[in-house]
């Protein structure tokens, strides 16, 4: 199965965004967005996309928090790159697990709209 997060704007300051599932048309949420594992799962082959270049060169870290906690499963991608991947990380599921897609800027944006799309395999 495939899973599918994103958001057309990741915002300007240095902080912590939540990525929709699906995909939101406005400025990712500070507020926690995440939804419940039904079943044992593994999470892997993440990859993000940016549909909307900028000029900016420090990256964006999106990681998939499980109950709250960052895990492996991070690619970083700087604003002006279109593409990025980790296909070597994998992280177990549990049933009632909380799952969140985060992005995490290292520094000021001058433009966070990314249009950023982050699929990963949940098998």
């Amino acid at each position: 199965m495939m899973m599918v997060w994103g958001i057309q704007n990741v915002g300007l300051l240095v902080d912590t965004r939540y990525l929709t599932p699906g995909y939101g048309a406005v400025s990712a949420d500070l507020t926690a967005i995440g939804f419940r594992a039904t079943d044992e799962y593994a999470a892997g082959a993440m990859r993000v996309k940016h549909c909307t270049l900028t000029l900016d060169n420090d990256p964006i870290d999106y990681i998939l928090r499980v109950n709250g906690e960052d895990t492996a499963l991070k690619v970083s991608l700087a604003p002006n790159a279109s593409e990025g991947q980790n296909l070597t990380d994998e992280v177990d599921l549990a049933p009632g697990d909380l799952i969140e897609l985060v992005a995490v800027k290292t520094g000021i944006l001058v433009s966070g709209l990314v249009n950023a799309l982050v699929s990963m395999e949940i098998r």
